[in-house]
């Protein structure tokens, strides 16, 4: 695409010759943007842990709290889960935790940004090709066995996302009730709290239900938050994203005519010929569903004309001779055969062993 909208001489930069190093860019260009992303998430991860470990080495001094304390009120925090449990308690800490906190969002924001951004892209690519999948009208019943197939990979998927936050949530109320003395209804509503990161405080996991401190539980719910709160993240995105990927769907069928019909021709004739072709109909469809705007559509339509240097609806090589010409013609020069030879040799797609 960048050698077609940027000319021949930066074709000839990205043409792949066989047995030539240029076969492996597409490799190394892979591999730029794996090590690019990862070098994002190095810095991220970093900043995190150097912000954490602020948070700690503070509240050890200034709170006179222990290790595990500081972290687990830095975690609470940083979740937003925050019971009250652990709060700060003179003036330098309250302004030291001002600033805490939003730079915590922040690095919250980023952790769930990194975590979920391959995913998400990874499902947008996965939902697109199923929707196509699924839109494709086979005689065969192949459009029946892919719509099947991916009911059953979500009601799979659905399956499994329950089971480990059912999982997650009995754990907690298992743990809870046994370490802390609450009854086992009291231990599930804190696991529930504690990841939906609502925290009421009414109950907290760092003291048991007669009021003492319970480290063993202010570790167990340090990594309990980090796995259940990122869970319940991941859960809640995969159901906004299979909600949206159906009712798109459903946008799709129902922008797709079943029949042919007088007003269907009239709205979908975007050059005003009385013919609709296969390209007008898809970009009516495009339209219909607000994937792109008629103004870009015309741009493109635009562009494709003024490529098409014989008017014969269709590139072709023709065109590019034609063009050639024209630029020679421009400049007062007379076209050489051979390379008008050499155009059409350099064209053809290239044999790579």
């Amino acid at each position: 695409l960048r050698s077609l909208c940027n000319g021949e001489e930066e074709a000839n930069l990205y043409r792949v010759k066989p047995n030539s190093p240029g076969r492996k860019d597409s490799r190394l260009s892979t591999a730029k943007t794996f090590v690019k992303f990862n070098s994002l998430a190095f810095w991220a991860l970093s900043y995190v842990c150097a912000h954490f470990l602020v948070g700690v080495i503070f509240y050890t001094v200034w709170e006179d709290w222990s290790f595990a304390e500081a972290l687990y009120f830095v975690i609470i925090t940083t979740t937003t889960v925050g019971y009250g449990d652990y709060v700060p308690t003179n003036d330098t800490s309250r302004l030291f935790t001002t600033f805490f906190v939003m730079f915590g969002l922040s690095v919250f924001t980023v952790l769930m940004g990194l975590r979920f951004r391959s995913l998400t892209t990874h499902a947008k690519v996965l939902e697109s090709h199923q929707l196509v999948e699924e839109m494709m009208c086979y005689d065969d019943g192949r459009n029946e066995i892919y719509r099947q197939r991916r009911q059953r990979r979500v009601a799979k998927l659905a399956v499994l996302q329950s089971a480990i936050l059912i999982g997650f949530i009995l754990l907690g109320g298992v743990v809870y009730s046994t370490s802390l003395g609450y009854s086992f209804g009291d231990s599930v509503y804190l696991s529930i709290i504690t990841g939906s990161s609502v925290g009421f405080g009414d109950i907290a996991p760092s003291r048991t239900i007669d009021g003492a401190k319970s480290l063993d539980m202010i570790w167990f719910t340090i990594f309990y938050v980090i796995f259940f709160v990122t869970f319940i993240l991941r859960f809640v995105t995969w159901i906004s994203t299979e909600v949206y990927n159906a009712m798109e769907s459903r946008s799709v069928n129902s922008s797709m005519p079943e029949e042919l019909t007088s007003e269907l021709i009239k709205r979908c004739d975007l050059n005003t010929d009385k013919e609709v072709d296969r390209a007008e109909f898809l970009a009516s469809v495009l339209i219909c569903n607000d994937v792109c705007n008629d103004s870009l559509i015309r741009l493109i339509f635009d562009r494709f004309d003024s490529l098409d240097t014989d008017k014969s609806g269709t590139l072709t090589m023709q065109d590019v001779q034609l063009a050639r010409n024209q630029r020679f013609e421009a400049q007062g020069l007379v076209p050489n055969p051979m390379q008008l030879a050499e155009t059409v040799i350099q064209h053809e797609p290239a044999v790579v062993n």
